[in-house]
């Protein structure tokens, strides 16, 4: 039996990963199949056998009114019954609480196990027995909504693999634990693997899936040079990665620790709920005392009354006690906050805690940048004017092509991308120097190539297309367009690029301006390509030429009067991000910055994610406030009639655990993406 129970000797390495992700006990690797079956679920499935020996026990109670001739079997049968229950439900409760009374903690577990125990003096074993099955039940349920809020984080650490693979000196394939490899080692990814650490593939050619990561379901393809993230699932072919980042650093690793302080950080209503929750239990409690002890002092009611026990102090003091204990009061708020922030982490959106949707909901204007946030970031070149002999042109833009080609720089890779359209091969060059800030330098058949920064450039323009050439770049920069100037010889040329916006940016924006919101543009790019962005976009206020801090002072000055979100790329902007009252990142994987910078990341780089973001903050706090109205309406509609004997013992407990398990369900709600 024990040996299909729990397995056969394990690696070191599951008993690490077990420990180390959190999971529950049915994950345990020292259980087999059958023995994670039976422990999975376990409190419910208790809770459940115990809510059966309770039915026994009713109907054998009820049996000795209908069979007078066996009324004293059916009676011992329904107490052994009962006592089954108060074992299987009891046990638990009274552990509990002798746990948080040892931390000096007087809570709702406390007043339930007191409440539940106190039935049997009375009498009224039965409605203890009820209370205690119930109690146990909406325990149970709020544990499996809990590990279901949860399920976000269960996933990421299964995607979490703990060895990789690596070749040894003679080229053999090996398994290694992760901890032991180092930043610049080379491991080999095979097809349908999870990538165990960030890299840079070295070898081979593939398609990578990110969706557990940014919630994209299209795959990436990846050559050598790309950049691959943990955690990305490798579908095609095997790749050989060069580690950038050990385990602690990884990307799933950052997004893992996010999402764990996530769940631990408490919205400020549970943080007031849990302030104030002992010295409610103690009043309620103390009350409970009033009316069990002072009534009969006070009127002709007995404290005890066992042939009419709705007409008796201590019954109504118990009836009390469960009616206005806050059980649904306190599952109403942290489940609904943990199911909505981990709904947004499947979608690629990385919230610091449920406290992030309380504040976003308080913003009342948007900051923006513009590049990699409202624009793509990728250059895209336009067109172009030559300056020189016609026979010349296609070699011309093959010299340049040879020039830019060589270098990571946007424009110059937009002004390649360009001539590459055009089926012009490079030309090979002489002495190639890059001169940082201002282009590159090179020769060619004895020819000085120079193609860059238009201030550098211009001094080698020949005198008769100058004049032309600064017109076309004043009208080109009015026009919002950045100018690459190229000089080979005597011969020149204008390249013009752009920026390109985001397909659903004048959407987002759009959007955001009509929940209320008022927009700004704070950028470091050059004041009149900032405004034609704004215009097509529709937002009023720009502020450009920003360097880093003057992004923070603006920042600062604009806050004073509002309460700011801020969105930017993670990286430039994360002074402005960490001070803002929001920050939200546009961080792609695989940004252990933009992570770390911000209170929102959207991992997709999706601006589209806004307004839903806005929408599901929106529908926490309704559903927030159904669960505390219906968690408050029970306590204040319930308590008064109970501890007036209008509702008896065991309608307060139904009505007292129903509320319960329904504040929860409604909950779950928020996890629809």
């Amino acid at each position: 039996m024990f040996k299909k129970l729990f397995p056969s000797p394990f690696s070191p390495e599951l008993m690490t990963d077990f420990f180390d992700s959190g999971m529950s006990e049915d994950r345990s690797p020292l259980l087999t199949q059958a023995g994670r079956s039976i422990s999975k679920s376990l409190p419910l499935k208790t809770s459940l056998l115990s809510l059966t020996t309770y039915l026994i026990a009713l109907f054998l109670h009820l049996g000795q009114r209908y069979c007078p001739g066996h009324a004293l079997m059916y009676l011992h049968l329904s107490h052994f019954f009962i006592l089954m229950t108060f074992f299987l439900s009891g046990t638990p409760a009274i552990i509990k609480s002798l746990e948080d009374l040892a931390e000096k903690e007087f809570n709702i577990d406390v007043l339930m196990t007191i409440a539940a125990f106190g039935s049997i003096f009375i009498g009224s074993s039965l409605e203890g027995a009820l209370l205690l099955v119930l109690f146990s039940i909406s325990e149970a349920l709020g544990e499996s909504v809990s590990e279901r809020a949860k399920s976000t984080l269960s996933s990421l650490k299964q995607l979490s693999p703990q060895t990789a693979w690596i070749f040894d000196d003679t080229g053999v394939l090996r398994s290694r634990s992760i901890k032991s490899i180092q930043v610049g080692d080379t491991i080999h990814v095979k097809s349908g693997e999870v990538v165990p650490l960030d890299g840079e593939v070295t070898r081979g050619t593939s398609s990578v899936n990110l969706m557990h990561l940014t919630g994209e379901k299209v795959p990436i393809f990846c050559k050598e040079g790309s950049l691959v993230p943990s955690g990305a699932r490798n579908l095609e072919g095997a790749l050989d990665l060069k580690v950038l980042k050990t385990g602690a650093d990884s990307t799933l690793e950052h997004i893992i620790q996010l999402v764990v302080r996530a769940q631990q950080t408490k919205p400020k209503l549970q943080q007031r709920l849990d302030k104030y929750s002992s010295a409610y239990a103690v009043s309620i409690f103390t009350i409970s005392l009033g009316i069990a002890f002072l009534v009969p002092l006070l009127s002709s009611m007995p404290f005890i009354n066992i042939q009419d026990l709705s007409n008796c102090s201590i019954y109504r003091a118990l009836a009390f006690l469960i009616a206005a204990s806050p059980c649904a009061l306190i599952i109403a708020v942290p489940i609904a906050y943990l199911s909505a922030v981990n709904s947004c982490a499947k979608q690629g959106i990385l919230l610091k805690g449920g406290v992030t949707l309380d504040r976003l909901l308080a913003c009342n204007m948007v900051a923006m940048d513009k590049t990699g946030t409202l624009t793509t970031g990728q250059l895209t070149c336009l067109g172009w004017d030559f300056f020189g002999e016609t026979p010349f042109k296609n070699q011309f833009l093959s010299i340049v092509r040879g020039v830019e080609q060589s270098t990571t720089h946007p424009i110059a890779q937009a002004i390649e991308n360009f001539i590459a359209k055009h089926n012009i091969p490079p030309a090979a060059l002489e002495k190639y120097v890059a001169k940082p800030g201002e282009g590159v330098q090179a020769y060619i058949d004895g020819k000085s190539v120079f193609v860059g920064k238009v201030d550098t450039a211009i001094k080698n323009i020949s005198p008769q297309y100058l004049p032309q050439i600064r017109v076309l770049i004043s009208e080109a920069k009015a026009r919002g367009e950045i100018c690459s100037l190229a000089t080979v010889g005597s011969s020149a040329a204008i390249f013009y690029c752009k920026d390109t916006l985001r397909s659903d940016a004048q959407e987002v924006v759009k959007n955001l301006s009509d929940s209320g919101l008022k927009i700004v543009m704070l950028t470091g790019d050059h004041e009149i390509s900032a405004k034609n962005t704004a215009n097509l976009l529709g937002i009023d206020h720009v502020y450009a030429n920003l360097a880093p801090e003057d992004k923070l002072k603006k920042l600062d000055s604009l806050s004073r009067s509002n309460r700011m979100m801020m969105i930017g790329d993670g990286i430039n902007d994360a002074p402005a991000l960490a001070k803002s009252f929001v920050g939200i990142a546009m961080g792609e994987a695989g940004n252990a910055a933009a992570i770390d910078a911000a209170d929102i990341v959207l991992l997709n780089n999706n601006l589209a994610c806004l307004p839903k973001l806005l929408k599901k903050a929106k529908k926490t706090r309704f559903i927030v406030s159904q669960n505390i109205a219906l968690a408050l309406s029970i306590i204040f509609f319930v308590s008064v009639p109970a501890s007036l004997g209008i509702i008896p013992l065991w309608m307060a407990v139904i009505l007292h655990e129903g509320s319960t398990v329904v504040v929860g369900l409604n909950a779950l709600r928020l996890l629809k993406t």
